[in-house]
């Protein structure tokens, strides 16, 4: 999914990252891109009014891509500015600045308000229609875009406060550093570089005590932003040191703790205290998989009475697709109804939804490495072309294996889904 991540646009980078997080929604690049090029048709518009003709501020390469000329790039960005921040009314939102939706492009667009690193997106993206080319700055505590005029003076852009410039010197007035007052100190950031910081934000949203307070007790956020952060830079010990606290802290995936600890231990060879930590987290991901597996599963069953059979159409192995999302999936879990808190099901829309929140919710291990929670009028038996094994890591924390129509539960799943077993026989009986 994130493959290339070095060459890739930006834009379609947060939208695959936006897609990452989306339990309900289908984040397509393409409804992303045409929004930026509509923004940039009225930036367009705008300098036709204050008699600025586009294509007298550059000239067209040998590629066929259109640049502007330096010295013409102030004109160009004071009308993207009237554009964004007066007409569209883009604006930092510095009330609720650690939002999950200022890090998710889809939101930002619709809402019109983000967090500095979204902001610049948007401003570069549009910007870079038009045939001004902008970096990201990787600068402590804020991302700010820049580039260098035809005298070589470096200019920044803090999209967060409406396009407000600074000079070198400026800006460190503003924001002071510890890198000994040196704008240069600080790298030109690529396409996997913003991905990476935005990860980060969402790893330390979901450290926050309120969000793990949100309906699912994975702590989805967290988790998926450290799974992220782990297909972006898989060698990261620090990320996945504490990937293996959450799952530990989850009593769950013990071998896959096991496996990533002694990793991280291979690669530690100088700090005592780290080591030590390490080793503590290895003694209670073993000690923890040494009392499951001793200790009878005292889980509440969800038995089905001959009612709900009718109602519950789907059971724990089935591979299933979304119906408006189009994602293959496994089911591992379901409530006869919706259990998740009022708080999730009102941003997720479920409410909109023909049976709203009573009907039955399945756990679904996603083709795309999510975890999500499915209602049952959204989801479908996939067709005999789709029909294979879902690619996800926790299949096999679940299931036994899969036998080309289904997945075989585990003896743990069985145990609290005693009577899916009836109906995946009679499923895949009746359609041989």
């Amino acid at each position: 999914m994130f493959s290339g991540t070095d060459e890739c646009s930006v834009e379609i980078g947060v939208s695959l990252l936006a897609q990452w997080f989306s339990q309900t929604e289908d984040i397509q690049p393409r409804i992303i891109i045409a929004t930026l090029d509509t923004y940039a048709d009225l930036v367009r518009a705008d300098l036709d009014h204050r008699n600025v003709d586009l294509q007298k501020q550059g000239f067209v390469q040998d590629d066929g891509v259109f640049t502007v000329e330096k010295e013409n790039y102030k004109k160009i960005l004071t009308s993207a500015n009237t554009v964004l921040f007066k007409q569209l009314g883009f604006t930092g939102n510095e009330v609720d600045f650690h939002n999950e939706d200022n890090s998710f492009i889809h939101k930002v667009l619709e809402l019109k308000s983000g967090i500095p690193i979204t902001l610049c997106v948007v401003y570069q993206c549009v910007a870079s229609r038009l045939g001004v080319s902008l970096e990201f700055i990787n600068y402590p505590g804020r991302l700010f875009l820049s580039y260098k005029t035809s005298d070589s003076e470096q200019v920044f852009i803090d999209v967060f406060d409406e396009g407000r410039v600074y000079s070198a010197q400026s800006i460190l007035n503003h924001f002071p550093n510890r890198r000994d007052n040196n704008v240069d100190a600080f790298p030109v950031a690529k396409c996997k570089d913003v991905l990476l910081r935005m990860t980060l934000n969402l790893i330390n949203i979901g450290r926050m005590e309120h969000h793990r307070q949100l309906s699912d007790p994975l702590y989805i956020i967290l988790r998926n932003a450290l799974q992220l952060y782990l297909v972006l830079e898989p060698k990261d010990s620090d990320v996945l040191l504490h990937l293996a606290r959450v799952f530990v802290h989850l009593s769950i995936n013990y071998d896959e703790v096991i496996s990533w600890l002694q990793q991280i231990l291979g690669r530690l060879s100088t700090n005592p205290q780290e080591k030590t930590f390490v080793a503590y987290l290895m003694e209670l991901a073993h000690s923890q998989r040494e009392s499951e597996n001793q200790q009878p599963d005292e889980e509440k069953c969800n038995t089905r009475s001959v009612a709900q059979q009718q109602l519950i159409k789907y059971g724990v192995g089935m591979v299933m697709k979304h119906k408006r999302y189009h994602y293959r999936c496994v089911v591992y879990g379901w409530d006869y109804t919706c259990k998740q808190s009022k708080e999730w099901v009102q941003r997720m829309g479920v409410l909109r939804l023909d049976f709203k929140d009573k009907q039955p919710f399945y756990n679904v291990l996603v083709e795309d490495l999510s975890y999500r929670y499915a209602a049952q009028e959204n989801l479908q038996h996939v067709t005999e072309e789709d029909m294979g094994p879902v690619s996800h890591p926790e299949v096999g924390k679940y299931f036994h294996q899969f036998t080309g129509t289904h997945y075989i539960p585990n003896t743990r799943l069985c145990q609290r889904y005693p009577n899916d077993n009836t109906l995946l026989t009679h499923t895949y009986t009746t359609q041989t």
